[in-house]
């Protein structure tokens, strides 16, 4: 059952910090991905990412939405998840005929298997937490109704170009997509997160290397 839309109340000051932190998170995503993976100055900058979205979120003030029954929302956002990594296998088929993006998810993938498998779990659970909180949060509480949809993916892609990897920037628009539709639907941020960590996790336990 479809839960109705929280009303979006924008607010000058959620504007001015979700902006700041746009671009120290684009930024400092930039630097994470320049550093070398598994060291541990890749994980404190990964982990000051995270934070970047958190500090953003609690100062940006952000609506906290209902909570109740989050079991549910949390499955549906599970299921989503899992079932986005699905087509995710299809699509690393199709990347492997296009080497330019497969080199590119060649990368990415890189980057989980440099380091030991519980802190690159943790860091991208730590993450995938707190992109949602911001992007699916604070942004799309900073906007009118009508440009929800643009708050939540937009800025998501954009930031993720920092990277400079095509395939991160389409996994973005994608997902960011996904996620967005579930924060709307349920009015909530447990079912995004739920997804967000359901598929980040199995996109680094079980996407063919």
């Amino acid at each position: 059952m479809t839960v109705p839309t929280a009303e979006i109340v924008p607010d000058r000051r959620t504007r001015t910090v979700a902006v700041a932190a746009l671009l120290a998170g684009g930024v400092l995503l930039a630097v994470t991905l320049d550093v070398r993976r598994g060291t541990v100055p890749f994980y404190v900058a990964a982990v000051a990412l995270a934070g970047v979205w958190i500090v953003g979120f609690v100062v940006a003030r952000s609506p906290r939405l209902p909570s109740a029954r989050p079991w549910p929302r949390a499955g549906v956002g599970a299921l989503v998840g899992a079932a986005a990594f699905v087509a995710f296998l299809g699509g690393r088929w199709l990347a492997d005929r296009i080497p330019p993006l497969g080199r590119a998810v060649d990368d990415l993938l890189a980057t989980a298997d440099a380091g030991r498998l519980l802190p690159v779990l943790a860091v991208a659970w730590c993450n995938g937490v707190a992109e949602e909180l911001f992007f699916r949060g604070t942004l799309i509480a900073a906007v009118r109704r009508r440009w929800a949809w643009v708050a939540g993916v937009l800025p998501y892609a954009l930031t993720t170009a920092f990277s400079r990897n095509p395939a991160l920037i389409l996994a973005a628009i994608v997902m960011g997509l996904l996620f967005t539709l579930l924060r709307l639907r349920t009015s909530s941020l447990v079912a995004p997160i739920a997804a967000h960590l359901a598929w980040s996790t199995l996109m680094i336990l079980a996407l063919p290397r």
